[in-house]
């Protein structure tokens, strides 16, 4: 069954390539470091890093 789209916006989207993405999901780069572009609330963001890959 496929996900309907509601038209909502997301808080925070992060774009770039794969390699860099991974880094900065594995905390292994910092966000302020990474070769990634962030469009949004980067508190989210930070949030999620902190909380949800922990």
């Amino acid at each position: 069954m496929a996900a309907e789209d509601d038209g909502r916006r997301a808080g925070v989207t992060v774009s770039g390539r794969a390699g860099d993405l991974l880094m900065l999901m594995k905390r292994r780069m910092p966000m302020t470091e990474a070769a990634v572009d962030v469009q949004g609330d980067t508190r989210l963001l930070e949030h999620w890093l902190e909380n949800v890959l922990a």
